[in-house]
């Protein structure tokens, strides 16, 4: 079932139109950029091409030295916070991601918040989910 649901998701969103992926950008850098102002170290993500966009919000946290990427060295009990890609997210905060449970192995059992990141496109009532997947804290969708 997830399957279905990850195709779906993403043929949705390969087919936004750039001006849209440019809108999201920058909705996504005033929404989030004063929403992490109290957060000290920030895990984030580089996006794929076909994921919403967080070149403009990364460049301005790494000039403060607050961002770190899943494939830097870094401590998880020094984040506060991670912004998290997914393919799909539901009303209920749950992700689905590209089916290999990277982020899942990852967030299990951390402390820290957990914000899903991505277009309102990606947004279905209810995914299918799984004893081992991770649910978010919340979803900030452009």
């Amino acid at each position: 079932m997830k399957t279905s649901f990850r195709t779906e998701l993403l043929e949705k969103r390969k087919a936004l139109p750039i001006a849209r992926r440019e809108w999201a950008k920058e909705k996504l850098f005033t929404t989030l950029y004063p929403l992490l102002g109290q957060h000290a170290l920030i895990l984030s993500f580089q996006s794929f091409p076909s994921e919403i966009d967080l070149s403009m919000l990364n460049e301005q946290l790494a000039k403060e030295g607050r961002v770190v990427f899943p494939e830097d060295k870094f401590a998880l009990k020094e984040i506060s916070i991670a912004l998290v890609p997914g393919v799909g997210f539901d009303l209920e905060s749950h992700r689905l991601g590209y089916g290999k449970g990277f982020y899942d192995k990852l967030l299990k059992d951390t402390l820290f918040l957990k914000w899903g990141v991505g277009f309102h496109e990606q947004l279905v009532e209810k995914l299918p989910i799984e004893a081992h997947d991770v649910k978010l804290d919340a979803v900030y969708l452009f």
